[in-house]
């Protein structure tokens, strides 16, 4: 029998209390694992008009199957889906939802291009409008609301309360969901 999630994080939390801290290294990928899995089922509950998903994505590109296999996976952390449009969210978590770069406040640079190159990918034979994309953070310090298309693909990015109550959350990440439409 395979151990629990819970097992993992259980002894990587006591190898990081005896102070192994490679622990943190190996505990992060799991706890971000078992979030994304709750967010997942926490939507395919409260919209179940939408598939929920997760899927690996394909590399739209050409060239020798040793130079393609270098190329890095693509998987999204969610994909909400309907007949007419596609919102891939992203969550990511940093102690500043903004970077800042010669005095210029910005998204960081690399979440908004792995979120573009989701959306091309996913956009493939439709429009570009019907494929959403949601970058979301943990709100520490400020608040963030970002509402742009980039060539042609809505995209929301926020930075969400995760210190209010669980009903005031809840109606703040379902209320994502229509402006992620477009």
């Amino acid at each position: 029998m395979s151990a629990q999630p819970t097992d993992n994080v259980t002894r990587l939390l006591i190898e990081l209390s005896n102070g192994d801290r490679g622990a943190v290294d190996l505990l992060l990928p799991v706890i971000y694992d078992e979030l994304r899995k709750l967010a997942a089922n926490y939507l395919r509950r409260e919209r179940p008009d939408l598939d929920v998903g997760r899927p690996h994505l394909q590399w739209n590109a050409e060239g020798s199957e040793e130079s393609l296999a270098y190329l890095p996976g693509m998987r999204t952390d969610i994909v909400l889906r309907d007949s007419e449009r596609t919102i891939v969210i992203d969550a990511k978590y940093y102690s500043h939802a903004l970077s800042e770069h010669f005095g210029k406040r910005s998204l960081h640079s690399e979440n908004l291009y792995q979120l573009f190159a989701y959306m091309r990918h996913l956009a493939m034979g439709k429009p570009a409008a019907s494929v959403t994309g949601m970058l979301v953070y943990p709100r520490t310090t400020e608040t963030v609301r970002v509402d742009v298309a980039i060539f042609g693909h809505p995209v929301v990015a926020t930075a969400l309360n995760l210190s209010q109550s669980w009903p005031e959350l809840s109606k703040d990440l379902l209320d994502l969901l229509p402006a992620a439409a477009g």
